[in-house]
């Protein structure tokens, strides 16, 4: 959730892969019994390095934690 405290049981609340294809990795986390949080789309994203858009989404893991796939479009 952000800050700095571990959860419950010790477990990875949220972390991003980056992947070559946004919407297969979704849909195969989906087919392994993930849930869906948020469907693959483009958002851009303003940085330091320079202003860009990601191809972004969001699933649930088993133990509740959060896996993000994204790819620079």
């Amino acid at each position: 959730n952000g800050g700095d405290q571990f959860s419950v049981n010790g477990k990875w609340q949220h972390f991003a892969l980056s992947v070559d294809n946004v919407e297969e990795a979704y849909n195969k986390a989906l087919e392994a019994g993930f849930v869906s949080r948020t469907a693959p789309c483009v958002i851009p994203l303003k940085a330091s390095i320079g202003d860009m858009s990601i191809n972004i989404a969001f699933v649930k893991g088993p133990d509740g934690e959060e896996v993000e796939f994204f790819k620079q479009v």
